[in-house]
Parts: C-alpha cells; structure tokens; sequence
C-alpha cells in the first residue's frame, strides 16, 4: 500500500492563506495575527505564528508591531518588478504557443475565454485572474520558470488585487485576456510575446494609479489627524 504524504499543519495554513490573498477572499489591507489565523482556520497559535513568519521570510507578508500585512511596494520597486516582468512574461507566453499543438492551444483559449466572461462583473474575477495565470504558467513546462513568476506574483498581490476590485480596472484586464485567448489560438509565438508585453505596461500604469491613490489618500488622513490634535 502506497504511503500519501501530508502536509504538515504550518504547511496547510500557509497554502490556506496564500490562496486566500490570491482569489480576493480576504481584504487586501486586513492584519493577519496568531489569533485572528488561528479563528480563521480553526488552528492553535503555534501553526498560525509559525506559518505567518515563514510567510514574512518569504515576502508575502510583512511585519509589524501589530501583525502582519500585505507589502505595499514603491513606485521604485514597481518600476524594476516590471522590467523583470518584461524579461520573463512574454517569453513564457511565447513558449506556451510554441510548445503547444492546435488542440491545446484551442482547449487553453477556450479555458481563458470561460473564466475571464463568467466572472467578468464582480470580484470573484480575481479568482479566475489566478486560475488563468497559473494555467498559462502550467501551459509553459518550465517549472523554474513558473516559480520565479509566481515569487513576483507574490510581492504585488495587495496591488493586484485591489486593482482587479476596481470594475474600470477589471473590465481592461477581461478584454486583455480575451484578446490573449484569440493570439493563443492564433500560433504565433512573437505576436503574442509582443502582447505580453503591451499587457504588463497596462498593469504597471494601473499598479501606478492605485499606488499614488493610496498615497493621496494617506496623505490626507494624516492631515485630518494632525488638525484635530492641534
């Protein structure tokens, strides 16, 4: 009888969590703690505290005197994170349509095509956002690829999530992935490189909007709190 290895329970919860933040399930700017884990997921704290630092060391989340929270990257990081992006993507977009044969490359539009229009009109878009990208990844057969990918995926997950929330937003990144399902389905490796490409400029300026909102909106917290303590 073959023996099914099981994760251990840190393990778990950092899974758990991890597809929480990536399908839109949890807010954004919500504080993670052993306790508020623990209740969550019905674990004791140790598996919870255990996981959140093992999150932290993998930059995630980041810490502070209150918790742990998604990283905010600064227009700085955002601006390198996209020319690693623009080395990386479109490559593997280019791989997927040279590895690919007809069939496969007609049943992955078809899978882009179902899940960006039956989620188009709400949040649960940020679910299938996911699904999409890690279908795509799969699609490559270069695991190492695939990982170093989804490291950056990682680091930008309070901005990508919050954006793709945003229904101006979340309809430009449904018609881009429509627009990808048809080059897919197409066969041409550079033509759909190039597309990627366009596509990572459209989600750094949006990354840049919400950003600078954010900043704003900061801004003028802290003015409001300054006035009523002076």
């Amino acid at each position: 009888m073959a023996i099914v290895r099981v994760d251990d329970l840190r393990t778990q919860v950092v899974n758990e969590i991890l597809d929480r933040i990536r399908t839109g399930n949890v807010d954004p700017h919500v504080r993670f703690t052993e306790n508020s884990v623990s209740a969550m997921l019905g674990v004791s704290r140790t598996p919870a505290r255990e996981a959140l630092a093992l999150l932290a060391q993998r930059g995630i989340l980041q810490q502070n005197k209150r918790g742990f929270t998604l990283p905010r990257p600064t227009l700085e990081q955002l601006a390198q994170l996209t020319a690693v992006r623009q080395q990386l993507e479109p490559f593997a977009m280019r791989l997927v349509v040279s590895n690919l044969d007809q069939k496969a490359r007609l049943d992955l539009a078809a899978t882009i095509r179902m899940e960006a229009t039956l989620h188009a009109d709400d949040d649960s878009y940020i679910s299938a956002h996911a699904r999409i990208r890690d279908t795509i990844l799969d699609a490559t057969g270069n695991e190492i690829l695939n990982d170093t990918i989804r490291q950056f995926d990682n680091f930008v997950m309070l901005v990508r999530v919050s954006t793709l929330k945003q229904p101006n937003w979340r309809a430009q990144s449904v018609a881009g992935q429509l627009a990808k399902a048809d080059l897919i389905e197409r066969g041409d490796p550079a033509e759909v490189e190039a597309f990627q490409r366009q596509m990572i400029e459209v989600t750094r300026q949006a990354f840049e909007v919400f950003l600078g909102e954010a900043e704003l909106i900061e801004s003028e917290a802290a003015v409001e709190v300054s006035d009523k303590t002076a």
